[in-house]
């Protein structure tokens, strides 16, 4: 499921993400449901970061983004949804 997110700024497979996502901060059932930061998204049937299918831009993760991002603050845009 989480590849999903990572992949909704496509409209399909082989066309270029139209944004880049830099954090991802979701509820994490590893944790009871606690929000939490995701900081990878493993390969299928791989559970380590350097086969990773998205790694978070450590820099630009957090609600306050550190100066060493290599995004101005007015390049990015914060996402959320309320169910």
């Amino acid at each position: 499921m989480l590849r999903g997110f990572i992949k909704s700024s496509r409209a399909n497979e082989e066309e270029e993400p139209s944004r880049s996502l830099l954090w991802l901060y979701i509820p994490d059932f590893n944790k009871q449901g606690r929000m939490s930061t995701i900081e990878y998204i493993p390969e299928p049937g791989s559970n380590n970061r350097t086969n990773a299918v998205w790694t978070q831009i450590d820099s630009c993760a957090g609600f306050e983004v550190s100066s060493d991002c290599p995004y101005r603050y007015s390049e990015m845009e914060l996402i959320t949804f309320t169910p």
